[in-house]
């Protein structure tokens, strides 16, 4: 068996057993013969104590007194027997470090409390069980440039008292591998104490490694069973928004608890006022779809929430949500030598849409990304150069329309469509057909005519280019089974090529009332910006028309937020992708503003994964443990008695100052009872 000390300088101290020795030495009496001669003095003599059981008696008392200074000493030298799987560099300097999963799962209750302040609580029971020389690091979900700083043990409890729930997330091996960073940067033996609830989604167990220099003590808290419940997404149904126009918000609600709810009240504020309540049952274990119906009249940026009440974890009760009316949306159509009378009727004369004229041989390819919609009317050609611009606005979330032409170069418009496939005109076809079906679902035409009749004129066609499109979506289609009306997906924008010219020697589609399809297509761009995103994920919006390059400043006045985001942009992009990193730290609408005014209003919301995920519960750490052999890996129980008081055995191995405490206090009385009883 061995025995260590973990301070072996503490045994310097048993020269203090020299003391009682000299003491001893000083206090024994010389005899000496005495001649008598009286028989008086040998009666007082013979009442004296024998000679040798004195000697005995100082000796034993003696013995007490040195075993009672070596006890004590030894005591505080705090010897110890290791255990087989601490090795010799683990009993010398070490490095503690302290993980606390502060994630918002932790919010919930268990028997002692919050999950997190209780395990805030047993974080700092174990640091002030270290003596005060010890450093410290601490981790935490939150992005923080403090987990790499060396602390003391003062810094540390500190520190600790500080952590509050977090939107962050980090997997057990982003953990460790900061841990690694730590053990690199101080060339010492790490013990790592992970305090968590142990997610499944983010404990993967199975990518740690069986390191000899970092001992992991795992240390599970287990929640009490509550019911689970979170606004999961939102979409629209439609994909374009406009001023006055009934839309319905989509709204997923997960339910994850084992218990049916009935009646639950979705809510629906925009710009902070209440605009819909409505019911939700939710089977357990499951998600529910509801649809929520509104009117907003004014332009500008709209502000969703959507509300549920749920407790005691809220964080996900809400999701935020922003888009922007425009009072008017600009769109320029490009003519060759003179414009379309049709087309130019039914933009112009509407008060929701900004008409701009541009001649083809006058434009201005820069100024083109300034418009939400463009509409090619009737070009005979498509320049490389137009055609490059075009696709990068489509890309962004712009719609262009495309209207050719009798007198239209084949080879110029299939160059144009080569860009996103390798669909081609043909030669024109003067063969007069019909249409033959229309999509009424598409959404072009999906709010448009309250019912459909079968049995409809549809529009005649006289002259078409036969279209030949790969990747396409045919929303009009002509008996001959050539498309009229079809829409290609360009990023996260649109191309709708029509395939006969607008004029009533071509087709009757400018006098039938199909052509209001036309009018959605004006509308289709508002659609294709993210109404949301994650903390910590990148978000796009339309870029400004400013003439410099902006700054942008992200700001909530009331979170007193204000910083400038890094962005992504090219120079002829129609979009700016904003990525806020660690400046968004909670959920909540947020401006964007360049040179002192709003450009765009955005919002962001904390990640729904907690909220899907299971826990690992401690038989089942143990088992995955077990599996993988992980060697370095200890389990240990936050309950059954205080950390500080296992610490030692912890780190170490059997310790034994508490027995040799007791002896101290056993050699003590056996020096009382010596000196009061033995005679």
């Amino acid at each position: 068996m061995n025995i260590a000390f973990k301070h072996p300088e503490f045994l310097y101290f048993l020269i203090a057993i020299c003391i009682p020795v000299i003491i001893h030495l000083f206090s024994f009496r010389k005899y000496k013969k005495v001649f008598f001669h009286s028989i008086f003095l040998l009666k007082t003599i013979q009442q004296e104590q024998n000679k040798t059981r004195t000697k005995l008696k100082h000796l034993l008392v003696l013995a007490a007194r040195i075993l009672t200074i070596a006890a004590v000493v030894i005591a505080c030298a705090q010897p110890f027997i290791p255990h087989a799987a601490v090795s010799q560099k683990q009993q010398q300097a070490h490095t503690v470090v302290v993980y606390v999963d502060n994630s918002f799962s932790t919010q919930a209750n268990s028997k002692q409390g919050m999950v997190l302040e209780y395990m805030i609580t047993k974080a700092r029971e174990l640091v002030s069980g270290y003596s005060s020389v010890q450093k410290f690091y601490c981790i935490t979900n939150t992005p923080n440039q403090l987990e790499h700083v060396q602390l003391t043990k003062e810094q540390m409890l500190n520190q600790l008292s500080s952590i509050r729930a977090s939107a962050f997330t980090k997997q057990l091996s982003e953990m460790y591998a900061s841990v690694q960073a730590i053990q690199n940067q101080t060339r010492m033996p790490v013990s790592l104490f992970v305090f968590s609830d142990f997610q499944k989604y983010s404990s993967d167990f199975n990518a740690l490694p069986n390191d000899s220099l970092i001992t992991i003590h795992v240390l599970p808290f287990e929640r009490e069973a509550s019911s689970t419940v979170c606004i999961d997404s939102c979409w629209f149904t439609s994909p374009y928004r406009m001023r006055g126009q009934a839309e319905e918000l989509r709204v997923s609600v997960l339910n994850a608890s084992d218990q049916i709810l009935t009646n639950m009240p979705v809510k629906l504020y925009i710009n902070d006022s209440l605009k819909a309540i409505v019911p939700c049952t939710i089977q357990a274990q499951s998600k529910q779809e509801v649809g929520i119906s509104f009117t907003v009249n004014t332009s500008g940026v709209q502000a969703l929430r959507v509300e549920i009440e749920d407790y005691p974890i809220v964080y996900d009760n809400v999701l935020y949500a922003s888009y922007e009316l425009a009072a008017k949306i600009p769109v320029v159509m490009v003519y060759d030598q003179k414009p379309n009378s049709y087309v130019q009727t039914l933009f112009g004369k509407d008060s929701y849409i900004s008409l701009q004229l541009q001649d083809v041989e006058r434009i201005d390819f820069a100024e083109l990304r300034k418009f939400s919609v463009v509409v090619l009317d009737g070009l005979q050609t498509i320049s490389g150069g137009l055609a490059q611009q075009l696709q990068l606005m489509m890309k962004a979330g712009k719609t262009v329309i495309c209207i050719p032409s009798e007198q239209s170069d084949i080879e110029s418009y299939n160059s144009f469509f080569t860009l996103f496939g390798s669909q081609k005109f043909s030669k024109l076809d003067t063969t007069k057909t019909t249409v033959h079906s229309v999509d009424y679902k598409h959404t072009l035409y999906a709010n448009v005519f309250e019912k459909t009749d079968e049995n409809a004129q549809l529009p005649v066609v006289f002259k078409h280019f036969p279209f030949t499109p790969v990747e396409h979506y045919s929303i009009i289609r002509m008996y001959n089974q050539h498309p009229f009306l079809s829409e290609i997906r360009v990023g996260q924008g649109s191309l709708f090529v029509f395939t006969s010219p607008f004029s009533l020697k071509t087709s009757s589609f400018v006098s039938h009332p199909l052509y209001v399809g036309l009018y959605s297509m004006g509308l289709y761009v508002t659609s294709q910006m993210q109404i949301y995103s994650i903390i910590g994920y990148p978000i796009v919006i339309p870029r400004p028309v400013i003439e410099m390059d902006p700054i942008f400043h992200i700001q909530n006045k009331e979170k007193k937020v204000d910083f400038i985001p890094q962005i992504a942009q090219s120079a002829h992009s129609a979009t700016v992708t904003l990525h806020p990193m660690q400046g968004i730290q909670e959920a909540g609408h947020y401006s964007v503003v360049s040179e002192g005014k709003p450009v765009a209003g955005i919002a962001y919301n904390y990640s729904r994964q907690e909220s899907k995920s299971g826990f690992y519960v401690r038989d089942e750490i143990e088992e995955l443990v077990n599996t993988l052999q992980l060697q370095n890996v200890r389990i240990l129980s936050v309950d059954s008695q205080s950390l500080s008081t296992h610490l030692q055995d912890i780190e170490l191995g059997t310790v034994l100052w508490q027995w040799f405490i007791l002896l101290a206090v056993l050699f003590v009385c056996a020096e009382v009872f010596i000196i009061r009883f033995f005679k």
